[in-house]
């Protein structure tokens, strides 16, 4: 059995050599396998594997740079195209107008975002041959997807720390260090195994199984050790949604059954027995707070509680019409609702919610692909909302929640996070598992007990470890929990990504620094120990 595997780890190492670009863009779409809702990391650790091996082998090849940013180009290319390619859903809700665009969104994005893994092999070009150039190859993936996340607006979608699965045992060190910091060390730890038949191989991969290690007791100790709380006053919360598409959703004449639908919904079982009801992003097809029928029916239904929804909105100025992706707080008045308070989304889509260089585009016959209005004006800054009786609020619309330091320091606390979300716009596959597995690691970095409502993915009730109470991926019907209570002061809400940081100067030091010296540190200590083993014979 063992001649049998040799012979064919052999044969697809030649294979591997021989066919680079076909080889790094098998593993790339194999990565994918990693995230959710599948969750298969062993595939994810062995196209890392095979990237490091087949980077590495290209540094010793004519052209080296120009090889190295193409190989790991491919690799990334194929890795977000089988990743994100549900993008192209979007392009199908108004397919009459937007179908066109789908082929290139779905290859250019992918293409874009490859660049960065492209950028990141051409900086591990320069490491040695030494052992220790595993370090710096993970310095290199953790640095670049860092700055994916962040550079041109970001788009941190699918982190290597995303494989592991948001509340299992690995997703609770996103407390301490953050994803970044896990994605750092996850690449590390697979990429350690590159090298173990080289001098003090052994020796890299135990250092990486005792760091993976720790952060697996971590994890069963954060999860199985309760941290002092906050209490939340026990407010029983219900989130859900009436089942739209987002294309019955804007069905011109569906506006009544759409309203009609969500009213029932107020009316449920878990609805009427809640203090709280959360309805997703553009819950109604419509502007619905300039709508006074609707507003006078919910306030009919609402009684004692407090309903927030995702609302879009318009204000007239001097220049004309301003419209803002929003979220509205509603509470019951006399004859029409009370707004306690609006949030407008800060960090808006490129293309999806507003055009960059939008002149350019709109001249090329390409709009946003938002249902109302022509694109969105970006809200003020995030925002910690406080309303009484209700623990301060930290709110987010759709992707802002892949964001984990969205939140800015000089912002009040926040004890809980709500997402109201438009998952229909992904598709039934890939999209909605990924978005909601990232918004339930905000949970585990900051403590927040997340509470989640998302038309065509998932809504549900999450604690401050990543772990869901309740949750429903269909639509049509509510469900409810207490808010739980949050896990106050994680290192990550305190230090952000100063630890993330560090952890990177450690890892460029043993890899370039360290790497160069230790070498002929350990041969001389080698020395050292058979003069002394000699003497002592």
């Amino acid at each position: 059995m063992i001649q049998w595997i040799k012979r064919n780890w052999e044969c697809l190492r030649a294979f591997a050599l021989k066919r680079p670009y076909i080889s790094l863009a098998i593993s790339g779409a194999m990565a994918v396998l990693g995230f959710a809702p599948i969750f298969f990391w062993p595939a994810y650790g062995l196209a890392i594997f095979i990237l490091f091996g087949l980077l590495d082998e290209a540094k010793s090849l004519d052209n080296r740079f120009w090889r190295l940013f193409c190989r790991g180009w491919v690799f990334g290319f194929f890795h977000f195209l089988f990743g994100m390619f549900w993008v192209g859903a979007a392009f199908l809700v108004d397919a009459e107008q937007f179908a066109w665009l789908m082929p290139f969104a779905v290859t250019l994005l992918p293409a874009g975002l490859a660049i960065f893994y492209g950028l990141a092999a051409v900086l591990f070009g320069i490491s040695g041959n030494k052992v220790f150039r595993v370090f710096w190859f993970a310095f290199c993936i953790g640095l670049f997807e860092y700055l994916r996340g962040n550079i041109l607006t970001g788009l941190p979608w699918n982190l290597p720390a995303y494989i592991w699965k948001a509340g299992g045992a690995i997703s609770q060190s996103g407390a301490v260090v953050g994803p970044y910091g896990v994605s750092v060390i996850t690449i590390f730890v697979f990429s350690s195994f590159a090298v173990i038949r080289e001098k003090f191989g052994k020796a890299i991969c135990l250092a990486a199984l005792a760091v993976f290690a720790t952060a697996w007791l971590y994890g069963v100790i954060r999860l199985n050790v309760q941290s002092q709380p906050v209490a939340s006053d026990g407010i029983r919360i219900a989130v859900g949604n009436a089942g739209f598409s987002q294309k019955q959703l804007f069905t011109p004449g569906n506006e009544n059954r759409v309203a009609s639908e969500y009213l029932k919904l107020l009316n449920s079982r878990e609805a009427m027995a809640a203090d709280v009801v959360v309805w997703p992003e553009g819950t109604f097809p419509i502007l619905a707070l300039e709508d006074g029928n609707l507003l006078y029916e919910i306030n009919q239904l609402l009684g004692q509680r407090t309903l927030i929804f995702g609302a879009p909105r318009r204000e007239f100025g001097t220049l004309g019409e301003s419209y803002y992706n929003s979220i509205a707080w509603l509470k019951a008045g006399n004859g029409m609702p009370q707004t306690l308070a609006i949030y407008d989304k800060y960090h808006l889509v490129p293309f999806g919610e507003y055009l960059p260089f939008g002149a350019m585009f709109r001249a090329l016959g390409i709009s946003s692909l938002v249902s109302i209005g022509e694109v969105f004006t970006k809200g003020p800054s995030p925002k910690t909302i406080e309303i009484a009786g209700l623990p301060a609020i930290d709110p987010r619309v759709c992707y802002e929640i892949i964001f984990p330091n969205f939140r800015q320091k000089q912002q009040a606390p926040a004890d809980w996070i709500v997402n109201v979300s438009v998952d229909a716009w992904y598709g039934d596959l890939l999209g909605p598992d990924q978005h909601y597995n990232q918004a339930r690691w905000r949970s585990i970095e900051t403590g927040l007990p997340l509470v989640r409502s998302a038309s065509g993915g998932w809504s549900a009730i999450v604690n401050g470890k990543g772990q869901a109470l309740i949750e429903i991926r269909s639509g049509g019907e509510m469900v409810s929990a207490i808010l739980p209570q949050k896990i106050p002061n994680t290192p990550y809400s305190i230090y952000g990504e100063i630890i993330y940081g560090g952890i990177m100067l450690i890892f460029a030091y043993m890899g370039i620094v360290f790497g160069r010296i230790s070498v002929l540190c350990l041969l001389t200590l080698e020395k050292i120990s058979r003069l002394l083993s000699g003497k002592g014979q």
